[in-house]
């Protein structure tokens, strides 16, 4: 990743005159002003990890080696600020680059700036955004693509493996009252390999998800897709994939939409992947089989005579017995 600009005093430095419009002396003795300040203020500029898939994700974090998360399905993102530069006239011209997932994903859709889609007329002439999927082989942003770019970003800032955007945004006391503006963006998360089809394709598939995960030798448990069992994947898939009809709504069967953070342990990730399909993960026969909690064939007759000795059924009391079950979801609304 290109090294972040001053990225304690500075962007404090940057955040201000960006709003103010000072010229590049007056930026200095701000920056010298704010570097005391920074080194009490680092822990807050720095931002919050976040302990789950879903904990401080629409944030801004700033940080030149956060961990970058992997995003499955579909969700609304903030991201990794991990460039930032002023330039132009009276440094009118914000530059800042985000990073949002590891790639490749398969799109970036809306970019919302403060909530705000970033195609507002508010924003019309003074926002421009570009997008990168984070392919091993993207190219980087070039002078064709943002005008006015920074001398300090060249061709060798490719973020690669990155799924990013680079944003260029001209000052206006009207549509940035407020200065740094909150940037997010509805992202299509990981491609992942589907062992039904031989392809890798975007998808929303709890199953594929963990595959993915188990076999990924960048931020997975890079297991050998020899020990996968991939007959147990492709049924789990489907059994997902199914649509199924509640309160007159038909969707697929389950889904994973979210972001993993890395930095948790593989069980952690393991289990919260698990969640999202009902399933189970066992290891037999030298291979990792993917099972689900779900309606099955009898393959055994079971009656009384089965039981030896004494039984008793218990019917369960007041204190062991669920009365209320609270759900936390993510709206894309």
């Amino acid at each position: 990743m290109p090294a972040v600009v001053g990225y304690l005093a500075g962007q404090a430095a940057i955040g201000l005159t960006f709003g103010m419009g000072l010229t590049a002396a007056q930026t200095a003795m701000v920056a010298m002003a704010a570097s005391y300040a920074a080194s009490n203020l680092a822990a807050g500029l720095m931002g919050s990890e976040g302990d789950d898939i879903g904990g401080g994700i629409l944030t801004n974090k700033a940080s030149a080696n956060a961990a970058v998360g992997v995003l499955y399905g579909t969700r609304k993102v903030g991201g990794t600020r991990v460039y930032l530069e002023v330039n132009g006239d009276d440094n009118e011209y914000l530059h800042q680059v985000i990073v949002l997932a590891e790639g490749e994903i398969d799109s970036i859709n809306n970019v919302y700036l403060n909530d705000v889609d970033s195609t507002d007329s508010r924003f019309s002439g003074l926002v421009t955004i570009v997008k990168k999927t984070g392919a091993d082989n993207q190219a980087a942003v070039t002078s064709s693509e943002i005008s006015n770019l920074p001398s300090g970003w060249t061709s060798a800032h490719k973020l690669s493996g990155m799924a990013y955007i680079y944003v260029r945004i001209k000052w206006d006391a009207d549509a940035f009252p407020q200065g740094l503006p909150l940037i997010t963006c509805d992202v299509d998360g990981k491609k992942t390999y589907d062992p039904r089809s031989g392809t890798t394709t975007f998808n929303h598939n709890p199953a594929l998800a963990l595959r993915d995960y188990l076999t990924n030798t960048r931020y997975g448990r890079s297991i050998p897709t020899s020990q996968i069992d991939d007959a147990a994947i492709i049924a789990a898939a489907n059994y997902c994939d199914a649509t199924v009809t509640k309160g007159g709504v038909s969707a697929a069967r389950y889904t994973c939409d979210g972001l993993v953070n890395i930095t948790q342990t593989s069980l952690d990730i393991i289990n919260k992947l698990l969640s999202s399909c009902r399933g189970f993960l066992v290891f037999t026969g030298g291979v990792y089989k993917l099972v689900l909690d779900k309606p099955e064939s009898a393959v055994f007759t079971f009656s009384e005579d089965n039981i030896v000795g004494q039984w008793s059924i218990g019917l369960g009391n007041k204190n062991t017995t669920y009365n209320r079950v609270t759900a936390a979801f993510f709206n894309p609304e």
